[in-house]
């Protein structure tokens, strides 16, 4: 019991973290001037799978072009950082997700119940980051965060066999 009263404050604790980072930490839309509010909605949006991780990872690849078309280095630096805290932190943020949910939900033990929750969950938050102006709505954040959910699920999952099992 005290180990389960630990994990479920740890998800309070995570779920908090989370919440500040992705609506109190983060970038507003930038603001287009005479745009009005749906004309500001409409440009932060991103449907088109791999979109934002193919330019990200284009950046990471081609090194040399990118500082010539800038013309600075140090500009490719930043581009180069902004885009590795992107990709990373959007699948390890994530990871958590997916040890918590079915760590403290019994209900959501099988995988795939936790998977569609947290879906359910990045989707809620993907709309209100978009419709708040806190932020863009980007289908690769969705899957970039599954991807950390997955990884979260399969670390509970071998914590799980590995307890069940007999040393």
């Amino acid at each position: 019991m005290r180990k389960k009263r630990g994990m479920q404050i740890a998800f309070v604790l995570y779920a908090g973290l989370m919440i500040w980072l992705l609506f109190f930490q983060s970038a507003r839309i930038p603001d287009y001037g005479a745009a009005d509010y749906w004309q500001q909605v409409c440009s932060g949006w991103n449907l088109k799978p791999f979109r934002t991780v193919g330019n990200f990872m284009d950046v990471l690849l081609r090194k040399a072009y990118y500082v010539e078309k800038w013309e600075s280095a140090s500009v490719y630096a930043y581009e180069a950082r902004h885009a590795v805290i992107n990709l990373g932190g959007n699948v390890g943020m994530f990871i958590p997700l997916g040890f918590f949910l079915p760590g403290v939900f019994s209900k959501l033990r099988k995988f795939w119940k936790t998977l569609a929750a947290s879906a359910g969950i990045i989707c809620a938050v993907e709309l209100l980051q978009l419709f708040s102006l806190l932020g863009h709505c980007d289908i690769d954040d969705l899957i970039l965060n599954l991807i950390g959910v997955v990884m979260g699920y399969g670390i509970f999952a071998i914590l799980r066999k590995m307890k069940q099992e007999p040393v």
